[in-house]
């Protein structure tokens, strides 16, 4: 079973379902205000694996989070736990994200240092800074 952390653009009833499904699912306890990179690092120090609709800014700092540690000569930099992004153009039930998370965690794919987002095409797809 996973640890998922929801950002505030997902529904209170997607954290439910996975609560019944065995995960264990926190929405965020930060401010709603608070920044995107205030909820990675707040889900990547307590190994929690975020979820969001919010695709492009987590790219972004997905980029950052890889890329900057390697260009600064920082050595230790923490891992994130993985960053998951369901599509939200489907209309998808709060039960069909929680089948695709289950599907994704029951995959075996390393989510550690990762950010994996839903295509139409071809299911969770694996995104890498360009």
């Amino acid at each position: 079973m996973a640890t998922f952390y929801l950002d505030r653009n997902l529904a209170v009833r997607v954290a439910d379902t996975l609560r019944r499904r065995g995960h264990q699912a926190v929405r965020t306890p930060l401010a709603p205000a608070s920044p995107d990179y205030a909820h990675l690092l707040f889900a990547a120090l307590r190994g929690w694996i975020l979820v969001t609709h919010n695709g492009r800014d987590f790219k972004l700092l997905h980029g950052a989070w890889q890329t900057w540690p390697v260009a600064l000569g920082i050595s230790g930099w923490p891992r994130h736990t993985g960053i998951v992004v369901p599509t939200q153009y489907l209309r998808w039930t709060e039960e069909r994200i929680a089948d695709e998370l289950d599907a994704l965690v029951a995959s075996g794919r390393r989510l550690a240092d990762a950010l994996y987002e839903w295509r139409a095409s071809t299911g969770w797809a694996l995104w890498t800074p360009p």
